[in-house]
């Protein structure tokens, strides 16, 4: 028997969800399974820790089960039983959950949540345009300025600032910010982008030159370094 697949008229709903989102659809992988009873899955690009899957329950009438990576109080939750016409509704609530866990995250109680504050302000006074994807060129001149970022961390680390390990987790952050670029729209990029780097380097951000290189990179991505 032939798998199930949901409707053009449901898809278009979903599609309308992520479309308008604050993240634009191109922040998702959307992937139809052709096996087993997953009939959805949407992975956050940037952090693929964070997806939602929808799966064929069966029952009658039919349901199906969401599970959302983040939920609304957990890492993951799994709301079952649910109708078809349900699924575009968890779509959104799994959207606002994953923006609040985005934003959340530079508020860690590890000292360094005012550094995030601080770098998302100058972010914020600089951006023009947040709302909208980057063009080719703001591609290639942001990919110049990671690399860039990236050669300044090699010298940090050749200075004894960063370890081998710590310059190496540093440049996969860097990398991951630069396969981003065409996904999403720039103030989520800018902020996507920072956290990652800014998570890789906490280690060393006790002290106050550390501090300044983190206020350096935000200078260097929006093009004032």
């Amino acid at each position: 028997m032939a798998k199930r697949q949901l409707n053009k008229y449901l898809l278009d709903d979903i599609y309308s969800v992520l479309l308008n989102s604050e993240f634009g659809i191109d922040a998702f992988d959307i992937t139809f399974p052709d096996k087993g009873k997953v009939l959805l899955r949407v992975v956050f690009r940037p952090e693929k820790q964070y997806e939602i899957m929808i799966e064929d329950i069966g029952g009658l009438p039919h349901r199906v089960a969401s599970t959302e990576k983040p939920g609304e109080h957990l890492s993951e939750e799994i709301y079952g039983d649910l109708g078809f016409g349900q699924i575009p509704d968890r779509m959104y609530h799994w959207i606002e959950n994953l923006a609040g866990e985005i934003r959340a995250s530079g508020a860690r109680p590890d000292g360094i949540g005012e550094l995030a504050e601080q770098l998302e302000e100058f972010i914020s006074e600089h951006i023009e345009e947040p709302n909208e994807k980057f063009s080719d060129q703001e591609i290639s001149d942001l990919v110049e300025r990671l690399e860039r970022l990236e050669q300044r961390f090699s010298e940090l680390e050749e200075s004894g600032l960063f370890t081998a390990a710590q310059k190496a987790n540093i440049a996969t952050k860097i990398e991951e910010a630069a396969e981003d670029l065409p996904h999403l729209r720039k103030g989520v990029w800018y902020h996507v982008a920072l956290n990652k780097i800014l998570t890789a380097v906490k280690a060393a951000l006790s002290s106050k030159e550390a501090r300044e290189i983190m206020k350096e990179a935000a200078k260097k991505l929006v093009g004032l370094g």
